[in-house]
Protein backbone atom coordinates (compact mmCIF):
# COMPACT_ATOMS: atom_id res chain seq x y z
CA UNK A 1 0.00 0.00 0.00
CA UNK A 2 1.27 3.37 -0.98
CA UNK A 3 1.99 6.27 1.47
CA UNK A 4 0.32 9.46 0.80
CA UNK A 5 0.70 12.91 1.97
CA UNK A 6 -1.96 15.83 2.02
CA UNK A 7 -1.39 19.31 0.15
CA UNK A 8 -4.34 20.66 0.09
CA UNK A 9 -4.98 23.57 2.94
CA UNK A 10 -8.41 23.59 1.85
CA UNK A 11 -9.82 19.92 2.35
CA UNK A 12 -12.91 19.20 4.44
CA UNK A 13 -11.91 15.44 4.10
CA UNK A 14 -8.46 15.48 4.65
CA UNK A 15 -5.68 17.37 7.13
CA UNK A 16 -3.02 19.25 5.30
CA UNK A 17 0.28 17.22 6.19
CA UNK A 18 -1.04 14.10 7.41
CA UNK A 19 0.05 10.83 5.77
CA UNK A 20 -2.70 8.80 4.70
CA UNK A 21 -2.65 5.43 3.09
CA UNK A 22 -4.00 4.50 -0.49
CA UNK A 23 -6.31 1.53 0.76
CA UNK A 24 -7.23 0.37 -2.90
CA UNK A 25 -6.63 1.27 -6.20
CA UNK A 26 -9.20 -0.12 -9.02
CA UNK A 27 -6.97 -0.09 -12.11
CA UNK A 28 -9.68 -0.50 -14.46
CA UNK A 29 -11.31 2.96 -13.47
CA UNK A 30 -8.11 4.17 -12.76
CA UNK A 31 -9.81 5.20 -9.42
CA UNK A 32 -7.95 5.47 -5.61
CA UNK A 33 -9.49 4.76 -2.44
CA UNK A 34 -8.33 6.52 1.02
CA UNK A 35 -9.85 6.56 4.00
CA UNK A 36 -10.63 9.77 5.13
CA UNK A 37 -9.84 11.63 8.45
CA UNK A 38 -13.53 10.41 9.96
CA UNK A 39 -12.91 6.62 8.77
CA UNK A 40 -15.05 6.76 5.60
CA UNK A 41 -13.77 5.94 2.33
CA UNK A 42 -13.39 8.22 -0.10
CA UNK A 43 -13.06 7.22 -3.84
CA UNK A 44 -11.45 9.50 -6.43
CA UNK A 45 -9.31 9.72 -9.60
CA UNK A 46 -6.12 9.78 -10.26
CA UNK A 47 -6.35 13.53 -11.75
CA UNK A 48 -7.61 14.49 -8.54
CA UNK A 49 -5.49 12.95 -6.31
CA UNK A 50 -2.53 14.98 -7.91
CA UNK A 51 -4.10 18.40 -6.61
CA UNK A 52 -4.51 16.95 -3.02
CA UNK A 53 -1.95 14.49 -2.79
CA UNK A 54 1.69 13.94 -3.39
CA UNK A 55 3.86 10.77 -2.48
CA UNK A 56 5.67 10.49 1.02
CA UNK A 57 9.06 10.08 -0.53
CA UNK A 58 7.96 13.41 -2.87
CA UNK A 59 7.00 15.56 0.20
CA UNK A 60 10.55 14.77 1.88
CA UNK A 61 12.57 15.78 -1.29
CA UNK A 62 10.42 19.01 -1.21
CA UNK A 63 10.96 19.56 2.94
CA UNK A 64 14.61 19.25 2.24
CA UNK A 65 14.96 21.42 -0.92
CA UNK A 66 13.23 23.74 1.62
CA UNK A 67 16.70 23.92 4.04
CA UNK A 68 18.86 24.06 1.15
Amino acid sequence: MSKIICISKYSNRFTYGKIYTISNFYASSSIIEIITDDGSNWQCSIGMLNHLFVPLDEWRQRQIDKII
